[in-house]
């Protein structure tokens, strides 16, 4: 403890019972309040909090489909619309034989698993709160973090599945101060964020996706 702390500490102490209808602390403004909210939205990211714009990420999409496809195929039903699925049970447990094609897609689902569940739960809560008429920004809230969780699975996948590719992007995203990220953004150009090294990346997801669509048609 510094000596200007302990002095601090020493002229200053607060009574053993303070009473209860004395506010140690100004009640918060309704301003200050939204930007807590907002930093507490934004403490949840897994990526830097300066690039949030899913334009400026990878596109993993494929990757997270065949995820999903398989998924339904292992547990033999049908999708949520009742549309045809992409896998049978077959291509799966063909699949679950290939070796390490195979141990790669399970090491990505269990590692970003957890943020795909949050996303669906926050996306529920939103719904719910919705059709209640609940307060406008508690619904908005919970979408915002259902979107949040939602980015942050797919930079999971991106990561897990491209470690290297993705470290070379992320290198890249530090170079750019906050400020240029928003302009750069705002107008609409976000190919010049780093578009090099986030198409090595989607390249590499898609080699992924290739290489198990190989597998399954051996």
């Amino acid at each position: 403890m510094s000596s200007e702390t302990k002095a601090s500490n020493e002229g200053f102490k607060l009574p053993k019972v303070v009473p209860q209808n004395v506010s140690l602390k100004a009640p918060k403004s309704r301003e200050q309040q939204m930007i807590e909210k907002q930093r507490e939205i934004m403490s949840k990211l897994i990526f830097p909090s300066h690039v949030i714009s899913e334009k400026a990420h990878p596109n993993v999409s494929s990757y997270k489909e065949l995820i999903r496809e398989l998924e339904l195929a292992a547990k033999d039903i049908m999708t949520e619309a009742g549309e045809e699925r992409l896998f049978t049970k077959d291509d799966f447990q063909k699949l679950s034989k290939s070796g390490q094609t195979f141990e790669d897609i399970k090491t990505v689902k269990n590692k970003c698993d957890v943020f795909l569940r949050r996303s669906k739960i926050f996306e529920k809560q939103a719904k719910e709160l919705n059709e209640q008429g609940a307060d406008r920004s508690k619904t908005v809230e919970a979408a915002s973090m259902s979107k949040i969780f939602n980015m942050n699975h797919s930079y999971c996948v991106a990561t897990v599945s491209c470690p290297q590719r993705m470290a070379v992007l992320n290198h890249c995203f530090s170079r750019y101060p906050p400020d240029v990220v928003n302009a750069l953004l705002k107008a609409g150009q976000h190919e010049y964020l780093c578009g090099k090294e986030r198409s090595a990346v989607e390249r590499c997801i898609g080699q992924k996706v290739q290489k198990t669509m190989s597998k399954i048609l051996e």
